[in-house]
This record gives C-alpha cells, structure tokens and sequence, in this order.
C-alpha cells in the first residue's frame, strides 16, 4: 500500500472495500436508519437544556481559559494558575478529568493569544480547503456537500473566543487529520491525530480507530501510534499526579456521574454544534444524523472516519452531562464528511436491498 499520495489533481486514494454490502445488511441497514429517525423524532430525544443559566460577560469556559492563559503569560506555572481559576468561578475540582490537561493552554500562552488565534483561522481554512480538494475526486455533489458541511462544524473556530476552546483546536485537528487519510497520507495523518488528543482526550475515540486500523493492515503508521500511546499515558500519568498535588481538601464535584445512558438525547445534542443547525428545528439534526450515518455505507469514505463516527456515536449515547453538549465541536468535522457521502451510501444500501443473489450490485458510482 502507499505511503504518499499521487498528483494533485488526482483523485482521492481511498482504498477500496473488499465486499459489497449484502442484501441481508442493506435491509437491516436500511430498517436501523428508518427506525433511527422515528426514535430521534420522539420528544424523548429532544437534548435537555441545562438548568444553569448563561454565563455573563466574562465567565464561562472559554474566559476561565483565557484568564488562565493570561496567568502563564506572567510566568504562573500551570497547575496552580488553573487550580485558582477554577475554585474562583465554582467549577468542580475533584475529578482530575475537570482539569484540562496543559498542551493546548500552555502553547497558546506561549504562542500569545494573538498570533495563536490567527493559526486556529488558518489551519481552519486549510480544513474546508482540505475537505473540498479530497471529496472533488468523487464529484461536485460529494465536494460541495462535504464542504458546506464542514464550514458548519468549524465556523466556531472564528468566535473571538475560541483560541481558548481546546474541542475546537482537536476539531480542526481531526478534519486535517481526516483529510490526510482520505490522501493515504498515513504518516501526516496520525500525526495530527496525536495532537488532537494531546490538545483534548475527546480526540481518543478517533485516534484509537486509526490505530486500530493500521495496527490491522501492519503499515509503519502503526509505530507512531503505538509510540504516541505510550507517550499520552505517561502525559495523563503526569497530568493526573499533578492534579492530586493541587487539590484541596474540599472541592466541588458533579452531582452526577459522567456516564448518562442518553441515546440520542445527547447525541443529537453535539452535532447541534454545527454552526448550520444552530437556528433550526431540532428534527434537521435528526435528519442530519440519519443521513451522515448512511453515508458511512460509501465505500469511499475512509475507514478512519466510518469507525471512529460509530466509536462517538455509541460513547456519547452513554457518556456525557447536558451542559457537555460543545463535546461535539472535536468530531463535527467526522459528520460532514458523513453527509458528503449520503447519497452514495444511501444508493448502494438500496441497489443492495433491491438485488437478487443471481447478481452483484454496481455501487459507488460518480455523485
């Protein structure tokens, strides 16, 4: 297999599937995804809102980090910059997992918020830039949904805030990282996926599917992920040690656990975050949901984004408090190439389910 993509105008070097979808999996598909949007439509799944009200001016996550990042500017160290901030605006301390690990903070104070903020923009419209160059192999439909979708998930990353939002800095990570794939660019491509989840654990999901992947096909990729494994236990290890040495006696925790059982309740409130659903009826998520899902069936898409969707799917149905809805912004760019592939999947699950078994079915023709 390659290690490098072709030209550039090229289209993408996603491998190809070795099976078709049978007719047995098309129907099952098919009846999932219908009784999936039935479920989602129930008012059972409409996202909760959460019970505190909105932060003023100057409070809420995106402040609190930014005042942290302000403090190691002045040669704070970390932990102990953090550590204040947090018991100062009544955020739960108890659980190492409440305190963010320091990569992201601690490069952005370095960086300074000004010229870190023009990187997020830029590695932000390399993203859609990325994400339009890939998907144009597979036809204009494909690109301009893939695109349009994309500029959704990563529109936050232009909020005046946002170079403080560590989910957004592992979104536009994994779009790039993603994008690297779709180009069997194996190497680049676990390497952005190491910073993600070094700049948010959310990225694990997505990281332990590429993983997984390249471990299976024993490519060299599989040595960074092995060795990048190693690494981030030790980080956390250190993160976790550091976070004991920091707290108090008494500090506050969450009410309730982190793992929920909410289905689709909180699912649908992550992809909520894609700037495109953000003043829209609830059901467009829902669609949006079923769609992004058959387009996993695309035999175009590539592995690394079909497993790690099924990998958030299923973790955000157990885990996660209402008010954690902007988890969504790390895997938002996964969705969009989701629906880029809508039709494509959607046509082969129903050429499938419409075959008989005298003959095979034609799929992943141009969209």
């Amino acid at each position: 297999m390659p290690e490098s993509g072709s030209a550039i105008m090229s289209p993408p070097l996603v491998p190809p599937e070795r099976h078709a979808v049978s007719k047995t999996r098309a129907l099952l598909a098919l009846a999932a995804l219908v009784a999936l949007s039935i479920w989602g439509l129930l008012p059972s799944s409409a996202p909760l809102a959460t019970d505190a009200p909105l932060p003023p001016p100057g409070k809420g996550d995106a402040a609190l980090y930014l005042k942290v990042i302000d403090r190691l500017g002045t040669g704070e160290p970390y932990y102990e910059a953090l550590g204040e901030e947090l018991r100062l605006d009544d955020y739960p301390t108890r659980s190492p997992f409440n305190w963010r690990t320091p990569f992201h903070l601690v490069m952005v104070a370095y960086a300074t918020v000004p010229a870190a903020t023009l990187t997020l923009k830029l590695l932000t419209l390399g993203a859609v830039l990325a994400t339009t160059f890939v998907l144009a192999g597979f036809g204009r439909v494909t690109a301009t949904v893939g695109t349009v979708a994309q500029m959704g998930a990563l529109a936050t990353a232009f909020s005046p805030q946002a170079v403080g939002v560590a989910e957004v800095w592992a979104g536009v990570l994994v779009a790039l990282s993603a994008c690297a794939y779709y180009r069997t660019w194996w190497i680049a491509g676990a390497l952005l996926g190491v910073a993600a989840v070094f700049v948010r654990e959310l990225a694990a999901p997505y990281c332990v599917a590429c993983a997984i992947i390249a471990i299976g096909q024993r490519r060299r990729e599989a040595v960074v992920w092995i060795v990048a494994g190693l690494a981030y236990a030790a980080y956390f290890g250190l993160h976790v040690w550091q976070v004991n040495a920091q707290q108090l006696p008494v500090g506050l925790a969450h009410t309730q656990p982190w793992h929920q059982w909410n289905g689709l309740r909180f699912t649908l409130a992550t992809i909520g975050v894609n700037g495109w659903l953000a003043f829209v009826p609830r059901q467009v998520a829902v669609v949006w949901l079923v769609l992004a899902l058959g387009g996993t069936v695309s035999r175009r898409m590539a592995p690394q984004v079909r497993y790690s969707l099924f990998a958030y799917f299923i973790l955000f149905s157990v885990v996660g408090l209402p008010f954690n809805a902007y988890w969504g912004y790390v895997n938002a760019p996964l969705w969009a190439f989701g629906l880029a592939h809508t039709a494509d999947g959607l046509r082969t699950l129903v050429l499938s389910a419409r075959a008989d078994h005298h003959g095979a079915v034609r799929a992943g023709s141009r969209v």
